[in-house]
């Protein structure tokens, strides 16, 4: 065993691509529906319900929350994520709970308004790992603290377009790339015939010419499927940057 830092068992890598992320963990309930608290914290809304949530685990809801902590702008993460929770069984807290304390240091979750029946109460006891700040709201005082909850959100299409999104972006990236490295061997050839082979690869290289010939399709695709999420910042911010 090296001297180095030793990687802990229970860490959470950050996802490259939402791809890396499982299909159980994208359907789990956890969300970025696009409103904020009146702290402007971007909320986390957890729903517990679904009857079509497959059992996932912690360290797959952290993965899924690790990639959504990505999406906000800087300045809307100042002050870290607030959480609505509407969840009806105690084990699906605990594991949104072990999901974010595998996070501490690395995405901050200061609050969570936990959705009840009930008058608005402290409830300090159920996130015993992560150490959350919880108020018990019920719909009545639910707007004291999330105005503007009206916000039409569609789980299904926000993941199909982040899908495409990082599709996009990870073959153009692996195209720069490459394109830097033949680049690199052009420069360092010293007569024209050795410069041929790396610029005869350049030249042939059918993924870099794919790429440019698809980059106007791709991008018309992208502002397709951003169309009905426009209501969405972060989406709406990508959507800005590729027009």
């Amino acid at each position: 065993m090296g001297f180095g830092t030793k990687k802990r068992i229970d860490e959470v890598t950050a996802p490259r691509t939402i791809h890396e992320i499982s299909e159980r963990a994208l359907n789990c309930g956890l969300t970025l529906p696009g409103y904020a608290d009146i702290a402007g914290r971007p909320i986390l809304e957890f729903d517990g319900s679904s009857s079509r949530r497959d059992v996932v685990s912690s360290r797959e809801m952290a993965s899924l929350l690790f990639y959504l902590a990505r999406l906000p702008s800087a300045e809307c993460m100042q002050d870290g994520f607030a959480l609505l929770v509407n969840a009806n069984l105690k084990e699906e807290v605990e594991t949104l709970d072990r999901a974010i304390h595998l996070l501490k240091g690395k995405v901050k979750v200061p609050q969570a308004y936990l959705l009840r029946n009930s008058p608005e109460v402290r409830t300090p006891d159920l996130f015993p790992r992560s150490h959350l700040k919880t108020i018990s709201v019920d719909e009545k005082t639910l707007e004291k603290h999330i105005p503007r909850r009206a916000t039409v959100y569609n789980h299904e299409h926000c993941v199909a377009y982040y899908k495409e999104y990082d599709a996009v972006m990870t073959e153009w990236q692996a195209a720069g790339r490459r394109l830097a490295l033949e680049m690199s061997e052009l420069k360092e050839c010293t007569s024209l015939s050795g410069s041929l082979t790396p610029l005869n690869r350049l030249l042939a290289d059918p993924t870099l010419r794919r790429t440019a010939r698809d980059a106007e399709e791709a991008m018309g695709a992208l502002e397709e499927r951003a169309a009905p999420l426009l209501q969405l910042d972060h989406v709406r911010n990508i959507n800005a940057s590729i027009s």
